[in-house]
């Protein structure tokens, strides 16, 4: 398997002007495999302590609203 980090922007905004970017918003990212397994995101994320370091991720959006996750295995795609 690869391994990359991705990156997210958080914005809040109830009107289509320009969104304010949200500091210290947390995103967990589980491998899709877990999510199956388990049923649920939720019930995935109860068992993050038994995932490999690169099977999950969690991080938090800093002042200019974007975060970045850690290195996270992931399986191309061909069609």
């Amino acid at each position: 398997m690869e391994k990359a980090p991705f990156t997210v922007i958080k914005v809040s905004t109830n009107t289509n002007d320009t969104a304010e970017v949200v500091e210290g918003a947390e995103f967990t990212a589980i491998l899709t495999r877990y999510v199956d397994f388990y049923g649920s995101f939720e019930e995935a994320r109860k068992h993050l302590g038994e995932f490999a370091d690169d099977e999950y991720s969690v991080f938090t959006t800093g002042s200019d609203g974007h975060g970045t996750s850690g290195l996270l295995a992931y399986r191309r795609i061909h069609r």
